[in-house]
C-alpha cells in the first residue's frame, strides 16, 4: 500500500493533550518535537495504538533530521535492515511512527495526572534509548555510509 498523505498526523482525540501538555510542562517545544518526545515515549514503553481519525500537524518537508532518523532508527529495529533498503515510499514508516506517538502522548498525560515525578521518568526513558547498544549501532551505521 501506498502511503499518499505526506504528513505527521495524531489522533484528532489527543489533539487537546498536545495542547496540556505545551500549557503545563513543553511550552518551548515545536509540534516536531512534542511528537518526537511522544513517539520515542511510545517506542520505549512497547505501545502502538492505531489511530482512529487523524490530524496532521508535521509536513514531510519540515520533519526536523532528527526526527527522521529516528524513525528511521526504530524501523530499521522492528522491520529489519533489508526491509528499509527496499523500501519505496519512506513516508510509509509514518504510520508505525503516528502509532507509538499516540500511545506515547496518552503514556505522557497519565504520567502528569498520576506522578508527579515526568522529569525522572523522561530520564528513564533517555538513559534506556541510549544505553542500548544495537540502536547506538544502527544509528552509527545509518549515518556513516
Amino acid at each position: 500500500m501506498v502511503r499518499r498523505n505526506k504528513r505527521l498526523g495524531i489522533d484528532l482525540e489527543t489533539r487537546p493533550y498536545y495542547s496540556k501538555l505545551k500549557d503545563i510542562s513543553f511550552a518551548r517545544l515545536t509540534n516536531s518535537q512534542l511528537f518526537s518526545l511522544a513517539f520515542t515515549v511510545g517506542y520505549l514503553n512497547g505501545f502502538k495504538k492505531p489511530l482512529t481519525k487523524r490530524f496532521d500537524i508535521i509536513r514531510h518537508e519540515t520533519i526536523p533530521l532528527d526526527l527522521f532518523s529516528i524513525i528511521m532508527l526504530v524501523a530499521i529495529k522492528e522491520y529489519g535492515e533489508e526491509y528499509i533498503k527496499e523500501l519505496d515510499n519512506p513516508l510509509e514508516l509514518f504510520d508505525m511512527a503516528e502509532e507509538y506517538a499516540n500511545a506515547g502522548i496518552e503514556i505522557l498525560m497519565k504520567k502528569i495526572r498520576y506522578d508527579s515525578d515526568l522529569e525522572n521518568f523522561l530520564i528513564s526513558n533517555i538513559m534506556r534509548l541510549y544505553g542500548d547498544n544495537d540502536f547506538n549501532s544502527k544509528y552509527e551505521r545509518l549515518f556513516s555510509e
